[in-house]
Order: structure tokens, then C-alpha cells, then sequence
């Protein structure tokens, strides 16, 4: 049903405003029936976010999805040396993230890269230690395109991460638009 103005009266012979009331009330005595904890228990369980991983040799780059999973935003820089998968464990029970996105490095004969070795170990250690399915996604020169829209900075790891996260959604939204 759609009013123009507040004084438009429906087929039921109601104005606008007295719909609109009742309406409010109906949706207030719905609400009553659910109680906060549940409430809120039931929606932080609804959102899902992912964490996007570009592991390198030196330093290890992090981002997150927003909470609509429409973006990926740089989040931060681990060194790759004393136990990041502690940290990265933290970050992913922090944010309560559903999902794990790596970085998958090929060349463009699309060969694994030398480092995808190392790549496939953290990735068995994140999906032991998480209990998270840890979803590959293609990557190149992620870290090159970081560097040419920012500049060197001590983030374009994480910046990188967020350009592999942001592909993998993309492709994620494209695929639920077209089904």
C-alpha cells in the first residue's frame, strides 16, 4: 500500500496515519516477543565477515570485510617471523570472521610461484588451528598495484590483502547477482 500524503485513505477506508500506527505497533509486539540477548545473540551470529591474507616471505598483509561484505578494507601488518598465526587466530575471534581468503601465488603461466610452499603450510596450520575452511584466491601482482595506488607505505602489504579480499567478493556478488 502506498500514501501519497497523510490524509490519503486506503481501500479499508484507514488514513495514512492511523495505518501507520497500527503498523509501528504490530512491529513493537513482534520485537516483545523476542528478548535482547536473543536478540542480539541471533544477530551477531547472522553477520558474516571474511579475512583476507597476502603471506609473504617478510611481512604478511591483512584486511577485512566490512560488515555487509561489499568491501575489503586494509587492516594490518603482521612481520612473518614470530608466530603470526597466533595473531592471525586473535584477529579472526576478534572479528568474528566466518571466512579465510589467501592469497594464491602463480605466475602468469599460471605455475605455482616458489613461495606457494610456504603459502600451502600456513594455510593447513590456519585451517588446524581455526577450524575455518581457508578459500584460495588467484592473486597477481597484488603487491605492485598496492605500491602504484599508494605509494610505499607501511600498509601496502595489508592494502594488498584488501585487493585480494575485494576480488574474492566481487566474484562472490557477481555469482549470487547472476543466480
Amino acid at each position: 500500500m502506498r500514501f501519497e500524503r497523510r490524509s490519503d485513505v486506503s481501500p479499508a477506508g484507514e488514513t495514512a496515519s492511523r495505518w501507520l500506527a497500527r503498523a509501528e505497533r504490530r512491529r513493537g509486539e513482534r520485537r516483545s516477543r523476542i528478548s535482547p540477548v536473543t536478540e542480539s545473540h541471533h544477530f551477531k551470529n547472522t553477520i558474516m565477515r571474511y579475512i583476507g591474507i597476502d603471506f609473504g616471505s617478510k611481512k604478511i598483509g591483512i584486511a577485512l570485510s566490512d560488515e555487509g561484505n561489499a568491501l575489503a578494507l586494509p587492516y594490518k601488518v603482521l612481520p612473518n617471523g614470530s608466530r603470526p598465526v597466533d595473531q592471525i587466530v586473535a584477529i579472526i575471534k576478534e572479528n568474528s570472521v566466518t571466512d579465510i581468503i589467501l592469497g594464491q601465488s602463480k605466475d602468469f603461466k599460471g605455475a605455482d610461484n616458489p613461495i606457494m610452499k610456504k603459502i600451502e603450510a600456513f594455510k593447513k596450520d590456519i585451517e588446524e588451528r581455526t577450524g575455518l575452511k581457508v578459500i584460495f584466491e588467484p592473486e597477481y601482482l597484488t603487491s605492485r598495484q598496492a605500491r602504484q595506488i599508494q605509494g610505499e607505505t607501511d600498509m601496502h602489504d595489508a592494502s594488498a590483502a584488501a585487493l585480494i579480499l575485494q576480488s574474492y567478493l566481487d566474484r562472490l556478488a557477481h555469482k549470487q547477482s547472476a543466480s
